[in-house]
């Protein structure tokens, strides 16, 4: 077989195996898609379930991040990152 040949069935073979590959990396990223969906659903079930559980409203959880967000505002940054005031 001349080298033309054999390069046109080569190319001819990459080819093929490059479209399997796509068909595959399609699937797989519809897999990911689906997965990341449903990681989704879950957390915010189990984000309804932590405020069930410990008997807290939608409107006490803001409040509840609000003053710990102001608490970490006031906070001085080396206390913050674990460090020492004298450090």
């Amino acid at each position: 077989m001349s080298k033309s040949k054999e390069l046109e069935k080569r190319r001819d073979r990459l080819v093929k195996e490059l479209e399997k590959s796509k068909e595959r990396l399609e699937k797989q990223q519809e897999l990911i898609t689906g997965k990341e969906t449903e990681i989704q659903k879950v957390e915010a079930e189990l984000f309804t379930a932590l405020l069930v559980e410990n008997d807290m409203s939608f409107s006490e959880l803001k409040e509840l991040l609000s003053s710990t967000k102001e608490v970490e505002e006031n906070t001085p940054p080396s206390v913050q990152l674990g460090g020492t005031e004298n450090a």
